[in-house]
């Protein structure tokens, strides 16, 4: 959403239509993301998570208001609310992933996660590409907006009512910790 529709909103909804403006709306996104993944990289990773589902509900919330309320400084709020969401919600589940994985199967699960996290960028992305002709560019972004805080709450109530997961990922991030650091020797049998 931040990247392919919320820029074109600065032409059809402000009047901007400066390629640097749109540019600097997503470093504010990605930006954040990337000083919000340095943040939050020695928290607890279940925290984290919280930290940047809650941020990726409140982000499209703020940024689809500001967006119809034709406020600009808003947008920009929102946008910058929304890279806290994606700067602690990918990187923190990608630790989560990947301390439960042998290290030997780190890489392909990583190349996993790249595909369908690009997947899930592109494809509701070209699909909002395909309606906004036919019912304009603000209500795509409505609903774009809208599916991204139903994931994320989902998502949300999920990661809270899971405590069998906690105890799993914690579990095997310490066997991978201990074999990955030799303190733990496997007895023949």
């Amino acid at each position: 959403m931040f990247l392919s529709l919320v820029p074109s909103a600065l032409g059809a909804v402000f009047g901007i239509t400066n390629h640097f403006a749109a540019g600097a709306l997503i470093a504010v996104v990605t930006g954040v993301g990337a000083l919000t993944g340095l943040a939050t990289q020695r928290m607890d990773a279940r925290r984290a998570v919280l930290v940047g589902l809650v941020a990726l509900v409140l982000g499209p919330i703020v940024t689809v208001a500001f967006v119809m309320a034709h406020s600009l400084p808003g947008l920009v709020v929102g946008s910058a609310i929304a890279g806290i969401g994606f700067g602690a919600g990918f990187q923190a589940p990608l630790r989560m992933l990947l301390a439960t994985a042998a290290p030997t199967h780190r890489a392909g699960l990583l190349s996993t996660i790249y595909v369908v996290s690009y997947l899930a960028f592109g494809v509701p992305a070209v699909i909002g590409g395909l309606l906004e002709p036919s019912i304009g560019l603000v209500p795509v972004i409505a609903g774009y907006g809208g599916f991204i805080v139903l994931a994320a709450v989902v998502a949300l109530v999920l990661q809270l009512t899971s405590k069998d997961a906690a105890a799993v990922e914690e579990q095997a991030a310490e066997v991978i910790e201990r074999t990955a650091t030799g303190s733990i020797r496997v007895a023949a049998e």
